[in-house]
């Protein structure tokens, strides 16, 4: 064997290890620096989603805090029209269908149901419900603690 094969022969194959091993570990680094960014924007956009469902969370709570007090002021206020009515009126005053209709279209309200303390309703938009007892069926019962 030449001298010339015996030199190049044990530099080529240092040379082709040392290539391949610095290859495996570019790809180790490369591989944990692409896992770590990947990571690092996971968490990133995880922790954006939590902050914009918080804030939709307190949005929902404003909103429906607006909610039940606007219900309230229709309800209080409902109710005040109707005991001045009574209150106007000799013998009691009876509502019509059409007048709760008129008084609902103008609270922007889909019904109104007027019920005495024993959960019987004398006047609605609805006629259907006029006489309707909240004692009588299982499910209108619940709303008697609310009434």
């Amino acid at each position: 064997m030449k001298l010339r094969t015996k030199i190049l022969l044990p530099l080529s194959i240092i040379s082709i290890c040392a290539v391949m091993a610095l290859g495996g570990i570019s790809y180790f680094f490369a591989k944990n620096e692409v896992i770590s960014i990947y990571r690092e924007q996971i968490e990133g956009t995880i922790v954006s989603l939590e902050e914009e469902i918080n804030v939709t969370e307190q949005v929902q709570n404003v909103v429906l805090s607006d909610l039940r007090n606007r219900n309230l002021s229709v309800t209080k206020a409902l109710a005040q029209l109707i005991s001045l009515r009574l209150a106007q009126m000799t013998p009691p005053a009876q509502y019509s269908a059409a007048e709760l209709q008129a008084l609902a279209d103008q609270l922007d309200v889909s019904e109104i149901h007027v019920a005495d303390q024993n959960g019987i309703l004398y006047w609605s938009n609805v006629e259907d419900f006029y006489g309707f007892n909240f004692n009588s069926t299982e499910q209108a019962r619940e709303f008697l603690k609310l009434l």
